[in-house]
């Protein structure tokens, strides 16, 4: 049996946080590892989630010889310990050209980083990663993901086809496009809606609620229509629990992914896994996974990365580049995926599943 020290941030309610909190129930199946948990904080975004809660006994063990040190996070922050027999860094690399941003010789102090698509291997080698390099999917638990939930939304009359999307409202998961492309594309008699879940790090949820709908009534004017002759947005601003998220990927339709870079586009995943149609951006790391025949793939340009809403100081660089989807392929293949009501798509479950990545990612 090895002894696995795990180091991440899965006390944190966000997408990274999820992503901790994920590979800790992978570790934890593999009965051939006895693991011991620290938490570490990126940001002040905690939250308990009742069906993720970490078990305290990994946080209370302890062993006086370690066989690993798995550090999850930016790289920046990753150090080595000699004194550990293996060094891993887990990475959540999501824009291409990274040389500039001191991350590749911490990563190349690793023996080994763990990244969630061949998106963000290309990136490392690209930008002169030397350290092995294990691309392989974030680990789900596929049980939890395809079981019959309550719907999320309980009243909603004529039974409207429902695009939805999940992301903090930045530059990066360029939620406004998706209005754009919404308001565009659907008027008052196309029987759908847009949902939006969104929060800010540093922004209250109130207030981020008006700025959204200030920002919606604004894209309405510039594309000369008003509130009676066009499709409805809801809009949500807060935490939500995992629990609720599935919910959520069970009730909706068609998932609209339109970020401009990601890891491994794990709310997609998520929706292709509850069987719901998916709408990503092209050149991403979701099309590791996700291609035209099992999505809408929107055609992609690439720019520089130019945005303030990061978390901390070492994330984006003006050196970087991302990859900004097409209004109008976004309205093309939104209007593809209300035509294609009933088709059904899959993606391949087993690819995903935590008890097989757990034997492979030490």
């Amino acid at each position: 049996m090895q002894n696995v020290l795990y180091i991440g941030p899965y006390k944190e309610n966000n997408g990274l946080g999820r992503s901790s909190r994920r590979y800790i129930s992978c570790l934890a199946s593999n009965p051939d590892i006895n693991l011991s948990c620290r938490p570490i904080y990126f940001t002040s975004n905690l939250i308990e989630e009742p069906d993720e809660k970490i078990d305290n006994k990994f946080e209370q063990n302890s062993s006086t010889q370690y066989d690993a040190v798995i550090q999850h996070g930016y790289p920046d922050m990753f150090e080595y310990h000699r004194k550990f027999g293996k060094n891993i860094g887990i990475a959540p690399i999501e824009t291409m050209n990274i040389g500039h941003s001191g991350w590749i010789e911490k990563i190349n102090l690793m023996d080994e980083v763990i990244v969630g698509s061949t998106y963000s291997e290309i990136s490392l080698i690209e930008s002169g990663v030397t350290t092995p390099i294990k691309a392989t999917p974030e680990p789900f638990n596929i049980g939890l993901m395809t079981e019959k939930h309550d719907l999320f939304f309980q009243h909603l009359d004529n039974d409207p086809f429902v695009f939805y999307t999940i992301g903090q409202y930045t530059e990066q998961k360029n939620i406004k496009a998706i209005v754009v492309a919404f308001l565009l594309e659907f008027n008052e008699y196309d029987n759908v809606r847009l949902f939006i879940k969104t929060g800010h790090h540093r922004i209250d949820n109130n207030t981020l609620e008006h700025k959204i709908n200030y920002d919606i009534n604004y894209i309405r004017e510039a594309i000369r229509k008003n509130e009676n002759n066009s499709a409805p947005i809801d809009i949500m601003c807060g935490p939500m629990f995992a629990k609720d998220i599935r919910r959520l990927h069970h009730s909706c339709h068609c998932y609209i992914d339109a970020t401009k870079a990601d890891h491994n586009g794990a709310c997609a995943i998520e929706a292709l896994l509850s069987d719901s149609k998916v709408v990503v951006t092209e050149n991403g790391a979701s099309n590791s996974f996700i291609n035209p025949n099992n999505g809408y793939v929107v055609r992609s340009g690439k720019t520089n990365v130019y945005t303030a809403d990061t978390v901390h100081n070492n994330i984006f660089t003006i050196h970087e580049y991302w990859y900004e989807p097409s209004i109008n392929y976004l309205q093309q293949s939104m209007r593809s995926a209300f035509n294609d009501a009933k088709k059904t798509i899959s993606i391949d479950k087993d690819l995903f599943d935590k008890d097989r990545i757990a034997h492979i990612i030490i």
